[in-house]
C-alpha cells in the first residue's frame, strides 16, 4: 500500500542504505508502469519537459494510433519558447497534422498541466475520454496521482492510461549508480509528500 509513511521510509533508506532491496522498492514504485498501449485511446497528453524524449515517445505512439495530441507546458525552456510550442514544432517537423495538435502553454507545474489540459480536453472533446499520459518514467507516479486528483475534484469523466518515456539518464537499471540521479528520485518522492499525494 502506498502511503506517506512508506514513502518517508523509502526516502530515509535512499539517504542511508542504498542496497538491492531499496533499489527494488524504488523500481517497483517508479519504474513499473506499462508502456504498451492495450486499449483504444482517444487523446495523447504529453507533459512538458526540458528534454524532447517525451515528445519523441508521443510521436512513436501517434504513428501507431493516429489520435489527437495535447501538449502541456508553459515554461520557456527553449530560448524563450515554451515546452509545448517546442514539442508542437517537433511534431509538425515529423509529419503530424497541425489539426491533431492542441497546445496548452500556460502551465508552470504538474498540477497546472492537468488543470489546464483537462479544461481544454473537456472544451474540445467533452467527457468520457480515454487519455494516454506521456511523461518521464520517474515522474509518472506523481503525474498519475495528480491527474486522478484533478479528475476527482472536477468530476471529469476521463480515464487515464500511462505510457512512460525513458530518458537515458534515469532508467530502471541506472538511476542508483550516481548520487545526482538518486537525488532526482528522492526529489520525486519528496514531492509526493509535499503535494499530499500520499
Amino acid at each position: 500500500m502506498l502511503d506517506r509513511s512508506t514513502v518517508e521510509e523509502l526516502i530515509d533508506d535512499l539517504n542511508s542504505n542504498l542496497d538491492s532491496n531499496v533499489i527494488a522498492r524504488v523500481n517497483e514504485l517508479l519504474f513499473s508502469f506499462n508502456e504498451e498501449i492495450s486499449i483504444d485511446i482517444d487523446i495523447i497528453l504529453v507533459l512538458g519537459s526540458s528534454s524532447i524524449n517525451r515528445v519523441e515517445k508521443a510521436l512513436e505512439v501517434y504513428e501507431k494510433i493516429h489520435k489527437p495530441i495535447v501538449l502541456s507546458g508553459g515554461i520557456k525552456r527553449f530560448n524563450g519558447i515554451s515546452e509545448s510550442v517546442k514539442f508542437r514544432d517537433y511534431l509538425l517537423a515529423n509529419g503530424v497534422s497541425k489539426e491533431l495538435i492542441y497546445v496548452e502553454d500556460t502551465s508552470l507545474n504538474t498540477e497546472e498541466n492537468f488543470v489546464n489540459s483537462f479544461k481544454l480536453i473537456k472544451h474540445v472533446f467533452y467527457d468520457n475520454k480515454k487519455i494516454l499520459l506521456i511523461t518521464s518514467s520517474q515522474h509518472m507516479l506523481r503525474a498519475l496521482l495528480t491527474a486522478k486528483r484533478v479528475i476527482k475534484n472536477n468530476n471529469y469523466k476521463f480515464d487515464i492510461y500511462t505510457c512512460p518515456s525513458f530518458p537515458s539518464k534515469i532508467k530502471r537499471d541506472n538511476w542508483y549508480l550516481r548520487s545526482d540521479k538518486v537525488d532526482i528520485i528522492i526529489g520525486e518522492l519528496e514531492r509526493l509528500i509535499k503535494y499530499n499525494l500520499v
